[in-house]
């Protein structure tokens, strides 16, 4: 299969919009007594820029997941330049079929032209499939719910 991937634009929004439910309903199954899908703000109107990126697959005119960027200056614990993924997504009918994949190798590829030491990302404690894919990249724990990867020594 040949995925294209790209950065989300602003007349993706209603397509985006529905994927990103989604992926909250997804979440919502790893939390107790909070529900993701009910407290999020959509981005009605949204456009990738240049040091936030989000990051889209698409097969066909279909986006099939996404994964979205957020620089942080000076995130002391780890680095003085960070890129945090806030989300990762993937439809389930494209797990395992290499998406993921593409995703974390565009994170990468940004982090590096940026010139950024570390990427970080938030998994909930029960969400296994997630931490097990960042450990296969070489992400390593950093925290309870957190996984850093130094962009520098990895790849």
């Amino acid at each position: 299969m040949e995925f294209l991937i790209r950065e989300l634009r602003i007349e993706d929004s209603e397509r985006f919009v529905t994927l990103q439910k989604e992926f909250l309903k997804q979440m919502d199954e790893y939390t107790v007594g909070y529900k993701f899908s009910e407290g999020h703000i959509f981005y009605n109107e949204y456009d990738s820029d240049e040091d936030n990126p989000l990051f889209v697959v698409v097969d066909g005119n279909t986006i099939i997941a996404y994964a979205d960027t957020k620089y942080e200056e000076d995130y002391v614990e780890i680095s003085d330049t960070c890129l945090c993924v806030t989300e990762i997504f993937v439809l389930k009918e494209y797990q395992g079929k290499c998406v993921g994949k593409l995703l974390i190798e565009k994170v990468l590829e940004h982090a590096r032209k940026k010139q950024i030491d570390f990427i970080h990302c938030f998994v909930l404690p029960k969400n296994n499939q997630a931490q097990n894919f960042l450990l296969k990249f070489g992400f390593v724990e950093h925290g309870k719910e957190s996984y850093v990867m130094n962009v520098k020594t990895t790849y």
